[in-house]
């Protein structure tokens, strides 16, 4: 065969990036690599540890969820909920939830939903749970009501499996909101009794948890994933391993985080006061998918030759720069040069969030 001809065939396997799934190892975990005591309601952002996963306690239970080192070969690392008080009768409308979102439209046009081309989309993972049987996925259009609910089974307590399930691709409806991947770890009978289905189709409650795991009727109840994968078509394909400054790089378009590593760090780039309470800092942002929030937590406090500086809030100005304001008082003047650090806390951070 020519080298013309062969550079002309359609290639039977996958190419390029295939894997939709973001952070799909759980290897980054910008905020936090444990947090306890979540319910519902506790905290304002489901996004806790492990980047793009979102947890969602509705009304049930009290957990922690953390990034593990327990992971099956090939992987460093998993997302891991653990129940710390239990709730063995959930309310009907309760439920436990756990998520990646979202993935954007912008990113989904090779899939063409919407068009008698929709193609099917294969979910692959790794789970381990203390609890067997059946659970249940949905596959969300987040522009619409039309999702999917099928199931998978864990066959063996405290054993990591591998699992995978296909969906019928849509040939209704675009995925111009987005699509997100739901895991149900448990819920109130609003969201059981109904039935599974793989194709898309209008979004029925009582069909969401259909096969209810029941993860959180006692405690120490778990549940674990690792190697996440999105990919068109109906066979599950090895999991497409990335650099961790790459995967890195694509989770900071929704988040990023400047944070002490130790007492007295410096947190920021230094300060260019511009009068006597307020100062600009070059913070580029620009990567990010829209201009973020900024929030501070921690003891952090300004540093000149003229003293320590109280802090007392920060927010964005410009397309480049976040606005730090401090209360200078007679320890500086316009024109003076401020260090942003740590007081001595050692867990000062800024946070810059555009999650959707």
């Amino acid at each position: 065969m020519s080298k013309a001809r062969q550079l002309a065939q359609k290639p039977t396997q996958p190419t390029g990036r295939k894997n939709l799934i973001i952070n799909g190892a759980m290897n980054v975990a910008q905020r936090s690599d444990e947090v306890t005591g979540i319910t519902s309601g506790s905290g304002t952002t489901a996004y806790r540890t492990v980047d793009r996963i979102r947890f969602e306690p509705g009304s049930l239970g009290t957990w922690t969820v953390s990034q593990e080192t327990d992971a099956p070969a090939g992987f460093s690392n998993s997302f891991k909920v653990l129940c710390t008080v239990a709730d063995a009768s959930p309310s009907a409308n309760d439920y436990l939830l756990l998520a990646h979102t979202k993935l954007e439209a912008q990113n989904l046009g090779h899939l063409e939903f919407g068009t008698s081309g929709a193609k099917d989309l294969t979910l692959s993972f790794w789970v381990k749970s203390n609890k067997t049987g059946n659970a249940s996925v949905n596959l969300l259009n987040a522009g619409t009501t039309r999702t999917t609910h099928p199931q998978y089974t864990i066959n063996a307590a405290d054993t990591w499996e591998y699992k995978t399930i296909t969906v019928s691709g849509d040939t209704a409806q675009s995925l111009s909101g987005g699509l997100e991947v739901l895991f149900w770890g448990n819920s109130g009978s609003t969201f059981t009794g109904g039935s599974h289905r793989t194709t898309f189709g209008t979004r029925v409650n009582a069909d969401r948890n259909v096969s209810n795991l029941g993860v959180g009727g006692a405690i120490n109840d778990y549940w674990q994933i690792t190697g996440l994968q999105l990919e068109a078509g109906s066979v599950a394909t090895e999991f497409e391993h990335r650099s961790f400054g790459e995967e890195l790089a694509l989770c900071q378009r929704y988040f990023r985080t400047s944070k002490a590593s130790a007492a007295y760090n410096y947190i920021l780039p230094a300060m260019s006061v511009e009068s006597s309470n307020t100062g600009h800092v070059a913070y580029d942002y620009r990567g990010m998918r829209t201009s973020p929030t900024v929030t501070s937590s921690g003891g952090i406090q300004g540093e000149n030759a003229g003293g320590t500086l109280t802090f007392t809030g920060a927010a964005l100005v410009g397309s480049n720069f976040m606005r730090v304001s401090f209360s200078l008082g007679t320890a500086s003047t316009g024109g003076t040069v401020t260090h942003i650090r740590d007081s001595g806390s050692g867990n000062a951070k800024f946070e810059f969030n555009s999650e959707l």
